[in-house]
């Protein structure tokens, strides 16, 4: 049996089942957010009218334990990969996205003189040498891809530094050897191995940690 998911949204209070491809959006948009596996919709329902099942999300925060003596939730505003990307909007285009070992650069996407998607910028898979990326751009498919996978996402602000910064494919490489962005900006021998590569060098100027890609981190790409 499948899990069953329930959302109770604003100004009601009948919590009513919603299927997979949306839990996101009511993830974020919901006041009460649960999941049920290996229930029914109707078991569910019972469940959450006893007090054995619990939300997992409320008011649009994640429910991150719950106090064994009282029984309520505290609750934790999850930084989305949409949050980081609409940061990169506002700070500019020197940036990267990092999901799992996979390093995203933000290019202008613009057809016809008009915007092909919402964000200001499309996504590019960065090439190993650092000064070419794919030309089709993240795709659904590919943050699909990423969160069956489990992968977890940052994204890094980045400053031209000729002194003490990476190059590009230091980046793409570090990151394809599983290094995450902080590790990569901080190991002490990251500039040394990669000292021989070509092209501009970035410090790090701030650093967005995400968390595992989830449903909601898709849906919060469409605000």
């Amino acid at each position: 049996m499948k899990t069953v998911y329930l959302a109770v949204l604003p100004k009601h209070r009948r919590p009513k089942a919603v299927s997979a491809s949306s839990v996101g959006w009511y993830q974020l948009n919901s006041r009460y957010f649960y999941e049920a596996p290996n229930m029914t919709a109707d078991q569910a329902r019972k469940a959450i009218q006893l007090g054995h099942l619990k939300p997992t999300w409320v008011d649009g925060k994640k429910v991150v334990a719950y106090d064994l003596a009282t029984g309520k939730g505290r609750t934790e505003t999850r930084l989305t990969l949409g949050d980081a990307l609409r940061e990169v909007e506002v700070a500019g285009p020197d940036a990267v996205l990092q999901i799992g070992s996979t390093i995203y650069t933000p290019h202008h996407a613009f057809a016809h003189g008009q915007e092909r998607l919402r964000w200001k910028y499309a996504w590019h898979k960065a090439d190993i040498s650092g000064m070419l990326y794919s030309d089709a751009a993240m795709s659904w498919g590919d943050l699909e891809k990423h969160m069956a996978n489990g992968d977890r996402w940052s994204v890094a602000l980045l400053r031209e530094d000729d002194s003490h910064g990476i190059p590009m494919g230091g980046i793409v490489a570090a990151s394809q050897a599983h290094l995450s962005l902080k590790e990569i900006f901080h190991h002490p021998n990251i500039q040394r191995l990669v000292q021989g590569i070509g092209g501009r060098r970035w410090g790090l100027r701030a650093l967005i940690e995400g968390d595992r890609l989830e449903r909601v981190d898709l849906a919060s790409l469409e605000h």
